[in-house]
């Protein structure tokens, strides 16, 4: 069952990644940004495309896992993944926080 669960997270990031990388259809927007509102507005875009195919992916995987343990274990490594990344960008935000 490990394997198969490990199988399926380099899947998602392979997937993933590979999805995110062909949508860089955004460079009109950073180039024509002149205030640093503009661009954390073509940021905003890019993150929202990034979680909706993340999103579109992880479901897609949840989906083909064989069974309902394999889907546990990953619904449970993807809690932990997100619970990791909240502590970990608390801390690196820490030194320059306010």
């Amino acid at each position: 069952m490990r394997i198969s669960v490990c199988l399926a997270l380099v899947m998602l990031l392979l997937i993933g990644g590979r999805a995110l990388a062909q949508q860089s259809g955004n460079a009109d927007c950073y180039n024509t940004a002149v205030t640093q509102f503009d661009l954390d507005a073509c940021a905003g875009s890019d993150f929202e495309a990034a979680d909706k195919e993340l999103n579109k992916t992880y479901r897609e995987l949840l989906r083909r896992l064989p069974d309902s343990a394999d889907q546990n274990a990953l619904k449970s490594a993807e809690l932990a993944w997100i619970a990791f990344r909240d502590k970990d960008c608390e801390f690196e935000a820490g030194p320059v926080e306010g």
